[in-house]
């Protein structure tokens, strides 16, 4: 299943320097690699942080430590190279 959205602005992608995906990633899964993909291809020439983030308010599941959620996004990510 590919990805669409519609194209942003020259203004908005002038003012831009990272992009930033963040989540629990609480496991990293297909779903999150795809956006991953997406975004490396859509925005070619800016840098993508994947940053896990902390108990959402709407979760009532534990997370896995966060070095660990740390550790398999950096995995996953660094598959992608």
């Amino acid at each position: 299943m590919a990805l669409s959205a519609k194209p942003p602005s020259a203004s908005f992608l002038s003012a831009v320097d990272r992009l930033y995906y963040f989540g629990t990633f609480n496991p990293m899964h297909q779903g999150h690699i795809a956006v991953v993909q997406a975004a490396q291809t859509a925005f070619a020439d800016l840098p993508l942080s994947v940053i896990p983030t902390g108990q959402p308010p709407h979760r009532s599941d534990t997370l896995v430590d966060p070095a660990h959620r740390l550790a398999m996004a950096r995995l996953a990510v660094a598959a992608l190279d």
